[in-house]
């Protein structure tokens, strides 16, 4: 099969996971007999080019702009899968591609929720907010959502009234890849659309053996958070209510690093580790008691998740948190409806009361749900179903 990978390239100055998830995928395509196209606009080398600024918002507001098109005709593919356009490519290539290559078929993979808000995650000051899903896109322009920029916000609110990306993008699939079952509930509500929705979750590599006799005894007694600093991942939330007697430690580097660095002065039982490697995150998490995953967010498909069931971590998810299937809900730890520091401790005595347990069940969802061959079943069902609408 010959697949081709499109994607803007998010800045490398800090890791990210949907630059690491496209970069993964094209491997592993191409360890399993693939042909594989891979299409990149790297931010941080268009950033330093006369009229960047210009050329890219020219692009996300109209469409019109870079365009993969010409190495796309050359390579042929029988499926080409889109995963970020925005703000390094334009978007009316999709549509002249599907009438001069008739049998390609277009894959829109959704890595977060910028079809329908500017911010791309549904939060505004830390609150759940579709203002412009059940409004109008105003909305985003009246609390400058876009880098808290009326400036930077205009484009995708002229974007959105022109339906740009529904009529160039959307309207073009064949199919909508989608990584939660999250993202199909919050992208059906898009009006006049007839969406095909897929889901398929990310994956996260292995190369390192889960050890299924680990006991809490152990570990070495600490619980942990990998994520970005950055307000919507709820770092600073989850630091003001972790009990006191519990210790914690924080990886991770963003805006948010001195906050956190300030509010944990006085907290002796949580420690801020900074960056940390794929390759050290894999060898470090088992050592561990669990995870907590606390992003404000609907988190679409943070890798850190699957790494944290790859090492067999129970994780405890709070607010509405990531969890692509509902069936997983019994095998990944404990989702807290309440988010305070009672039942931070109560979740964590949950897990350690049948600790064995549960760090099996975490690692059984990352075997079943998360794991390259997991992955690549359900891709290659997922493309014989696509091709045979």
């Amino acid at each position: 099969m010959r697949l081709a990978l499109v994607h803007s390239a998010y800045s490398r100055t800090l890791p990210s996971g949907e630059n690491s998830v496209v970069e993964a995928q094209a491997k592993l395509l191409r360890t399993r007999g693939h042909e594989v196209l891979l299409i990149q606009a790297e931010t941080d080398e268009l950033f330093l080019k006369p009229l960047y600024m210009i050329r890219s918002m020219i692009q996300v507001t109209f469409g019109v702009g870079k365009s993969p098109f010409t190495d796309l005709s050359k390579f042929n593919p029988d499926f080409i899968l889109v995963h970020n356009l925005f703000p390094n490519f334009g978007s009316t290539w999709i549509k002249k591609l599907k009438k001069t290559h008739k049998h390609v078929k277009i894959l829109v993979v959704i890595h977060n929720f910028r079809y329908i808000c500017a911010s791309g995650n549904l939060l505004r000051n830390g609150i759940h907010c579709e203002k412009c899903v059940a409004g109008s896109p105003i909305n985003a322009l009246i609390y400058r959502c876009y880098r808290n920029s009326f400036f930077y916000t205009v484009p995708w609110f002229v974007s959105r009234m022109l339906r740009v990306s529904k009529r160039n993008i959307l309207d073009n699939s064949d199919a909508i890849i989608a990584l939660s079952a999250a993202t199909v509930n919050q992208l059906k509500k898009i009006k006049n659309s007839k969406l095909n929705f897929l889901l398929l979750p990310n994956f996260v590599s292995s190369n390192t053996t889960f050890d299924s006799d680990a006991s809490a005894t152990t570990k070495n007694g600490k619980w942990v958070v990998v994520a970005r600093l950055s307000t919507e991942k709820g770092i600073a939330k989850l630091v003001e209510r972790w009990p006191s007697e519990l210790k914690l430690d924080i990886f991770g580097d963003g805006p948010e690093f001195s906050r956190i660095q300030e509010l944990i002065k006085a907290l002796p039982n949580i420690t801020l580790k900074g960056l940390i490697s794929s390759t050290d995150i894999e060898q470090i998490l088992p050592t561990y008691l669990g995870a907590i995953h606390c992003s404000l967010w609907i988190e679409i498909a943070p890798l850190t998740v699957l790494e944290y069931h790859r090492a067999g971590l129970p994780v405890i998810y709070t607010g509405m948190n990531f969890i692509p299937f509902e069936s997983d809900i019994e095998l990944v730890g404990v989702q807290l409806e309440t988010y305070d520091t009672p039942h931070l401790k109560q979740a964590c005595t949950i897990i350690l009361q049948n600790y064995r347990d549960a760090s099996i069940k975490s690692h059984q969802a990352y075997l079943l749900n998360y794991s390259e061959d997991a992955w690549m079943l359900r891709f290659e069902n997922l493309l014989r179903k696509v091709q045979s609408l």
